[in-house]
């Protein structure tokens, strides 16, 4: 089900993060999900976490595992979660946001990038934890591999430039569902990230050769160039066994 947008845009300024990720954050642990075929992907940009919550729902009904009632799936209670995810999501970018900053003021658009590459995934694994949620960020057009939208987070992503077509603002894009994945529920949600003139630098068509030169570098497999302002760079998604 798609989710009427509420109160918060993503900073553009950190845009430039999105499409970064390690290869060396691949090697992070990572629990095993109900079910690939439906399950959210693990990706370089994302971590495992445990299922508490930030705000543990100890009133809601639970069966003899631990796990959320069906019948305590109101709408009320997939409009708290989502809010739930909202709050982590702008956290998450707020802080990516500051170390993006950081990086542009001291060495410009190549210590941004080589920045992002070790530090995106440290921020991904505290945001994790402190919320109790999977973070993470995929993308259509990936610059890691392993970030690469693919099953339902593609079919979401579709979905989002569709909308983007028939007139809804970037900003305004995101998804929120409960999906049954082997006897368990999980809540999943996606937020559409904007491109815009900062991500420009190292996601756009004209990039300098030294720019070039470390992308091929630390990305060699890169596909996340050619965007223009206002594109759909990708998004952030939250994932939380109920």
């Amino acid at each position: 089900m798609n989710r009427a947008p509420l109160f918060f845009t993503v900073l553009t300024a950190l845009l430039l993060l999105a499409g970064c990720s390690p290869n060396s954050d691949s090697q992070a642990p990572a629990a095993p999900e109900p079910d690939s075929a439906t399950a959210p992907e693990t990706t370089a940009d994302s971590v495992s976490t445990t299922t508490r919550s930030a705000t543990p729902d100890t009133a809601v009904p639970r069966d003899a595992n631990g796990h959320i009632r069906p019948e305590a799936l109101t709408q009320a209670f997939i409009d708290r979660k989502t809010a739930q995810a909202r709050q982590a999501v702008k956290a998450f970018a707020t802080a990516l946001k500051s170390e993006l900053k950081t990086a542009l003021e001291h060495g410009g658009p190549l210590e941004a990038l080589s920045v992002c590459h070790t530090r995106a995934p440290e921020i991904t694994r505290r945001f994790s934890s402190d919320h109790g949620m999977t973070l993470s960020r995929v993308s259509a057009k990936y610059r890691n591999p392993a970030n690469e939208a693919i099953g339902w987070q593609k079919k979401v992503l579709d979905e989002f430039e569709a909308a983007q077509r028939a007139g809804k603002p970037v900003q305004s894009l995101e998804h929120s569902e409960i999906v049954e994945i082997k006897g368990r529920q999980v809540f999943r949600y996606m937020k559409a990230i904007p491109t815009g003139k900062v991500c420009l630098t190292c996601h756009g068509s004209d990039l300098s050769p030294a720019l070039q030169d470390k992308l091929h570098e630390l990305y060699p497999l890169d596909k996340a160039t050619g965007f223009k302002a206002g594109d759909i760079r990708g998004a952030f998604v939250v994932t939380e066994p109920l």
